[in-house]
């Protein structure tokens, strides 16, 4: 009987030897902050735009801002006109700026969401006030 109990207690010291080396018992890790974490998600698209003869083009190398009063991040679209962001959630003014034009949009992003789709078409100004523009200079 003694043997089996001393066989029992070894086995148990082990055991709880071995979860807390692993990390598995019920203890807070060193580092942890109390705040849980949430998580975000990607913003992702293709951006585009006509040409001057009325094409539609990948806006290639378009700069992608996103930001809002806390955080504040920027891409560039790859050779393909596609871009992808990760960000924390909230809602964020996504701005597209390509060879003079700027448009924005406004992007809300929930707790665990994973993707927010937002294929963007970068419009010209009309040909009355691109006039306006260039006689300006």
């Amino acid at each position: 009987m003694r043997k089996v109990l001393v066989g029992i207690i070894l086995v148990t010291a082990l055991i709880v030897s071995a979860m807390l080396s692993c990390g598995m018992a019920y203890k807070q890790r060193p580092g942890y902050s109390g705040i849980p974490i949430r998580y975000g998600g990607w913003i992702y698209g293709q951006a585009t735009y006509q040409s001057a003869k009325y094409q539609i083009r990948t806006a290639v190398w378009a700069t992608i801002t996103v930001s809002n009063e806390t955080y504040a991040q920027a891409t560039y679209t790859n050779e393909a006109g596609y871009y992808r962001v990760y960000v924390p959630p909230g809602t964020y003014t996504l701005t597209v700026r390509y060879a003079g034009y700027s448009q924005s949009y406004s992007v809300t992003i929930k707790e665990d969401q994973i993707k927010y789709l937002l294929n963007i078409y970068i419009e010209r100004p009309e040909m009355e006030f691109r006039d306006h523009l260039e006689h300006r200079e």
